[in-house]
């Protein structure tokens, strides 16, 4: 009988041995786009993945099609899911119908990973959070990778040095000289502007820091008649209060005169500036007292990584953020002040 069982285990641990060995077969969902191709490249040079089917909306650029000869090429999803079993689907289309994708996949026992946002329509919200709920955390992965920038993770871990926080102020822009092109100039397409678009980002990297954070305010406003037309905000300003008593605002344009992105922290010994690849600690006279430097921005590693290494990723802390970042927007979207009432009735609508 100690024979058998001894045999049962080694078994046992040689499947578990040959599991964790073979490569995770990828379905990729819009491998034609500039993300999507940096996933595969990442999926290409790892022994952890293996990409075995596509759906396109268009043939493959050809730098990727060389490579993608053992993959399956379908136009659609039904296609490809009817064709194999797949452990990973990388989401990396326009907005439309990526709240369908996302509720198919999961509800088939298929991991996620997706570009932001988590959900682009609100009436989406309470059966992807039902489902997320239900499949556990490790079902989707969302990369909004702000909070995992080195400049961002060491500024969060240094906070108390600020000696308690007052506010905070966050400002994202862009510089696009003419009015937003492509998908994400039309309503039924990209869903949302400026907020849904840039202010995820922002958002998910506030939640981050800030975990507690209430949507207090929202104020919308268009530089384009095109976008005015469309219902589409050219720039978003949202301000925040926290139980802690402290406020903090968001600001978000796609046509400003500069491009910037800064976050700054108010403290009341000192202030911090975080940026892509700096965090500073500063005291009320401009002064630097700290300085904290990233040399790389890696947009990928940290979600390959992820799926790679799942025990090390905080899936529970990830997903929840990414729940809540989309209900301020939502909420934004709902309750916020819009320059326009058209513009109003077509973001309702």
């Amino acid at each position: 009988m100690k024979l058998y069982l001894s045999i049962l285990l080694l078994l046992s641990t040689f499947e578990g041995y040959l599991s964790a060995m073979t490569p995770k077969k990828v379905l990729m969902i819009g491998a034609a786009g500039q993300r999507g191709q940096q996933f595969f490249s990442k999926f290409l040079n790892s022994d952890d993945f293996k990409v075995s089917g596509f759906v396109l909306r268009k043939t493959l650029p050809s730098n990727i099609l060389e490579y993608a000869k053992d993959g399956e090429i379908h136009f659609d999803i039904d296609s490809a899911l009817n064709s194999q079993e797949y452990d990973l689907a990388v989401i990396t289309t326009i907005h439309k119908g990526k709240d369908e994708l996302l509720e198919k996949l999961v509800s088939k026992g298929i991991q996620v990973l997706k570009e932001k946002p988590l959900m682009v329509e609100e009436g989406s919200k309470d059966r992807i959070t039902h489902l997320l709920n239900s499949r556990g955390s490790k079902a989707v992965l969302v990369s909004a990778h702000r909070p995992y920038l080195k400049s961002f993770a060491l500024a969060r871990a240094h906070l108390d040095l600020l000696g308690g926080i007052e506010g905070f102020d966050y400002t994202f822009n862009f510089a696009l000289p003419s009015p937003t092109s492509g998908w994400r100039a039309k309503k039924d397409l990209a869903k949302g502007g400026v907020l849904l678009d840039m202010g995820y980002h922002a958002i998910d990297a506030l939640l981050s820091f800030f975990p507690t954070i209430r949507l207090d305010d929202a104020v919308f406003d268009f530089r384009y008649p095109e976008t005015l037309e469309e219902g589409l905000e050219d720039e978003a300003h949202l301000s925040f209060s926290d139980q802690n008593g402290y406020f903090g605002a968001l600001h978000l344009n796609r046509h400003a005169a500069e491009k910037a992105e800064i976050l700054k922290i108010f403290g009341r010994q000192y202030n911090m500036e975080v940026q892509a690849k700096e965090a500073r600690i500063i005291d009320f006279d401009g002064n630097v007292i700290r300085r904290f430097n990233s040399d790389s921005v890696d947009k990928i590693d940290p979600f390959i990584n992820a799926l790679t290494h799942p025990e090390h990723w905080n899936w529970e802390e990830s997903t929840n953020r990414a729940i809540k970042t989309n209900q301020i927007i939502f909420d934004a979207y709902q309750d916020g002040v819009w320059l326009n009432n058209k513009a109003k009735d077509s973001q309702a609508g």
